[in-house]
C-alpha cells in the first residue's frame, strides 16, 4: 500500500497510505505529533474535496487529547452544553474516522467503541465498510458488543512454543 499524490483543488499533497480499492480512494493519515481539532478538520475536509475517505491513526495519548476535544464539541453542539439523561456521549465527531495506535509493538489497533484488533482486522473492516460511526463510536460494526465473524478478531498476546505468554 505505497502512499501517491493525490490532488484537491489546486493543492497536491501527500497521504501517508493512499489505497484504492473496489472504486474506492482511501486514506489512512497516521498523526503523530499534536494536532488541534481545526487542523484536522480542515485536513479532513480537504480529503472529502478530493473524493478520498480519509482515516485518522493516533497513538494512545494523542487519541485522547482528540477524543476529549471532539467530545467537547458534540456535548456543546448536539447537546446544548448539558449531559444527556444517559450521562455519556460518545467522544467522536462522524466526520472524523479514528483510531487509537494502542500497543505499537504488537499493532494493536482500539477505539472508543471499545474495540481492540490487529491493525490487519481494522485495515480490513476499513475496506468492507464495517469501521463505522454509531451513536458518537467510530467501531468495528454498529454494536461494540457483537463482535463480526472474521473482523472483530480479538487481539492475542504472542505466546512462545509452549503455549505460554511472551
Amino acid at each position: 500500500m505505497d502512499a501517491i499524490q493525490a490532488q484537491g483543488g489546486a493543492r497536491l499533497w501527500k497521504a501517508d497510505v493512499l489505497v484504492q480499492w473496489a472504486g474506492r480512494r482511501i486514506a489512512i493519515e497516521i498523526q503523530r505529533s499534536y494536532q488541534h481539532l481545526r487542523d484536522f478538520e480542515r485536513r479532513q475536509q480537504r480529503y472529502r474535496d478530493a473524493d478520498v475517505e480519509c482515516v485518522w491513526l493516533l497513538p494512545r495519548d494523542a487519541y485522547h487529547r482528540l477524543a476529549k476535544a471532539t467530545g467537547r464539541v458534540r456535548l456543546k453542539e448536539e447537546f446544548g452544553g448539558s449531559f444527556p439523561p444517559s450521562g455519556s456521549i460518545g467522544p467522536c465527531l462522524r466526520h472524523l474516522p479514528v483510531a487509537s495506535l494502542h500497543d505499537p509493538e504488537r499493532a494493536e489497533i482500539a477505539g472508543a467503541g471499545l474495540f481492540r484488533v490487529t491493525l490487519d482486522a481494522w485495515c480490513r473492516a476499513i475496506l468492507e465498510r464495517q469501521f463505522q460511526w454509531s451513536d458518537g463510536l467510530w467501531m468495528i460494526g454498529t454494536d461494540p458488543s457483537s463482535p463480526i465473524s472474521g473482523i472483530h478478531s480479538p487481539v492475542t498476546r504472542p505466546t512462545n512454543a509452549t503455549g505460554e505468554p511472551r
